[in-house]
């Protein structure tokens, strides 16, 4: 393997940023569905109307989907930069 394609490899590879967003995503939308059920189904506890695991599953799901949408568009630069400078067949 040639310096370009290491370079063009390493262009398309996920950040670390990408698979946190997909794990808080999950943990997002888990936690929201959870809070969605205790709204038909109040637990017992104090201020249990203001629905915590509604509002972090929400925080959550949208943090994720920044996350991921902020590292594809980071890739995709990355790519695009790399095929500005090394023509769009990685030759160069």
């Amino acid at each position: 393997m040639d310096s370009n394609e290491h370079a063009r490899l390493e262009a398309q590879m996920l950040d670390i940023w990408f698979f946190v967003g997909v794990a808080l995503l999950i943990y997002g939308i888990m936690i929201g569905c959870a809070g969605i059920y205790y709204i038909s189904n109040p637990a017992p506890v104090v201020l249990t109307e203001l629905n915590p695991s509604l509002w972090w599953g929400a925080i959550l799901t949208v943090i994720g989907a920044v996350y991921i949408i902020t590292s594809l568009k980071r890739r995709s630069g990355k790519i695009r930069a790399f095929d500005a400078l090394h023509g769009a067949n990685g030759a160069g």
